[in-house]
């Protein structure tokens, strides 16, 4: 229905430029998991889609998406690159609610961010290589016209 949306209210001719992390566990996931494991928490019920109402998130899985709501000109792909960031940086993100790690956090008490940041601090420290975090990212980009 989204998509179906947004192909309404692009003018003719107009360019859709969208992107979604694939379904597959990347290195950013398995990072979060790990904080969480070592932190003894778990994400709050309901954080994903249920699968028969998601789609495929592959490049054909989202060109799909894309031309049954009657978008034209799909080009999709996958983009690979190196995410850096100072892990201070990355936790405010953390702190900020954004994504299912944020949404966690804040569902925690008071022990359990406290367990978080721990094991984040630890993580981190570990991996870290002068003061930066360097972590392997796929995302697939599409640009499609209404």
């Amino acid at each position: 229905r989204a998509a179906r949306e947004l192909c309404r209210v692009i003018r003719p001719g107009g360019c859709l430029v969208a992107t979604i992390w694939p379904s597959q566990i990347l290195p950013l996931n398995q990072f979060w998991n790990e904080v969480m494991q070592q932190a003894a928490v778990s994400p709050p019920v309901g954080t994903r889609l249920p699968p028969e109402l998601d789609f495929e998130r592959t490049t054909d899985g989202f060109v799909g998406l894309l031309a049954e709501a009657g978008f034209e000109q799909i080009d999709c792909q996958q983009i690979r690159w190196t995410f850096e960031i100072a892990p201070e940086e990355l936790w405010i993100a953390v702190e900020a609610g954004i994504a299912v790690i944020g949404q966690t956090y804040r569902t925690q008490d008071v022990a359990g961010r406290d367990r978080m940041r721990s094991a984040y601090a630890e993580i981190t420290r570990a991996r870290a290589h002068e003061g930066m975090l360097a972590i392997p990212a796929l995302a697939i980009v599409v640009s499609a016209r209404a």
